[in-house]
C-alpha cells in the first residue's frame, strides 16, 4: 500500500493538529516500512541489522518501535521495554528534519534530540533513514 503523500506534504501536514500529525506520520512510516521491504537496494542496506529503536515524540505523546531483525521489520505503536536505543524528540524537530534546516547529528549535538542506547545504533541508523528519505523523494517525484 502506497500512499500519496509527497515529502512537502507530510511537510505541511505536520503543521496541523496533532490527532492529524500522528496519522500523517503512521501512513509515512508505514509507507517506507513497505517501501522498504519491496526495494532489493534497502533491504540489503539492513540484512546486518539486529535492533529495536524506540522513538518519543515528545510533544505528541506519541511512541512507537521499529525492530529490524535479519532484513524483517516490526512497527509498532506505544512502549517497547526491550530496545537497543531510545530517541526523543519533538513534532517541530521532525518538521525541521523534514525540511533539511538541520540534520539529526545537530539536534542531537543540539540537546534538541536525545538518545538513550548505545550511540552506534543511532549512527547506523541515521545513515540508513537518509538513503530511506532519498528513496521516498525519488518514489515521490515519480507519482507526479
Amino acid at each position: 500500500m502506497l500512499i500519496t503523500y509527497s515529502i512537502d506534504s507530510i511537510i505541511n501536514k505536520l503543521t496541523d493538529n496533532d490527532q492529524e500529525v500522528v496519522q500523517v506520520l503512521d501512513k509515512f512510516i508505514n509507507f517506507g516500512i513497505n517501501l522498504i521491504q519491496t526495494t532489493d537496494e534497502l533491504l540489503e542496506e539492513i540484512i546486518d541489522f539486529d535492533a529495536v529503536y524506540q522513538f518519543h515524540i515528545t510533544d505528541l505523546s506519541f511512541n512507537f518501535w521499529i525492530g529490524v531483525s535479519k532484513g524483517n521489520i516490526t512497527y509498532k505503536k506505544g512502549v517497547n521495554k526491550n530496545t537497543s536505543i531510545r530517541i526523543f524528540f519533538t513534532k517541530d524537530l521532525i518538521l525541521n528534519i523534514f525540511k533539511g534546516e538541520i540534520s539529526g547529528t545537530e539536534a542531537y549535538m543540539k540537546g534538541w534530540m536525545k538518545v538513550h542506547g548505545n550511540l552506534s545504533h543511532a549512527f547506523k541508523v541515521k545513515n540508513f533513514l537518509r538513503l530511506l528519505v532519498d528513496y521516498m523523494k525519488l518514489v515521490s517525484k515519480c507519482k507526479k
